[in-house]
């Protein structure tokens, strides 16, 4: 039986969300080199796709948060998929640059945040959607804006995750429960069951991981 992240991973490559190249690797922000460059913006130009990574989206939250009230979308591409899901189900929703603005009202999180000030007033509870996970450095520092407004931030759900090391251990650390639509594992189970990729092309990708994975980011 095909899983929902072997199956969202299908679509990513399909629509070329997802890119892998053995020979000649792509360059990150962060300068490192990596055989797989995933743009999950592209999932948001089909309308049959738009709504297949909305509903996935939504299983997840209403699986593991049940008691959200609030979406947070985190710049920039997370704001489609966060606009896109809040709608759906009629939820609240905010985002979150990644700095403070530095001109007019100065705010990082945009939208309307409700302070509490009495036992009547409600605590949003919010969940923050990303497009992608690579360290997960974007995603906790949008937690912590959040925090500093007293959001509570019950986790994160994004469509991709490298799996790496780093990222999981930022998440445990910071106690940010962590859950993707699709991960790097399933893409590569993917792309080898699909013969999209030889041997000698696995050998590169897991060669890259590990390489990754011992690398101080």
């Amino acid at each position: 039986m095909v899983s929902q992240a072997e199956t969202i991973a299908e679509i990513l490559h399909q629509v070329g969300a997802i890119q892998v190249n053995t020979e000649s690797q792509f360059r990150w922000s962060s300068g490192m080199l990596s055989p797989i460059y995933c743009d999950n913006r592209l999932t948001l130009f089909e309308t049959k796709i738009r709504r297949d990574i909305t509903k996935a989206y939504i299983s997840l939250i209403k699986q593991y948060f049940p008691e959200i009230n609030l979406i947070a979308g985190v710049a920039t591409g997370g704001i489609a998929q966060a606009a896109l899901t809040a709608n759906a189900c009629n939820w609240n929703m905010v985002y979150v640059r990644p700095n403070k603005k530095r001109h007019g009202l100065e705010r990082q999180v945009e939208g309307l945040i409700q302070k509490k000030s009495n036992e009547r007033t409600s605590i949003q509870k919010a969940v923050v959607i990303e497009d992608l996970i690579s360290t997960g450095g974007s995603s906790l520092n949008a937690v912590e804006a959040l925090q500093q407004q007293d959001i509570v931030v019950l986790g994160v759900i994004a469509i991709f995750s490298y799996e790496l090391d780093k990222a999981k251990r930022a998440f445990s650390d910071a106690r940010i429960p962590l859950y993707t639509l699709s991960n790097y594992t399933a893409l590569k189970k993917v792309l080898t069951k699909n013969k999209f990729l030889n041997q000698a092309q696995i050998t590169v990708l897991e060669e890259w991981y590990n390489l990754f994975n011992r690398t101080k980011l």
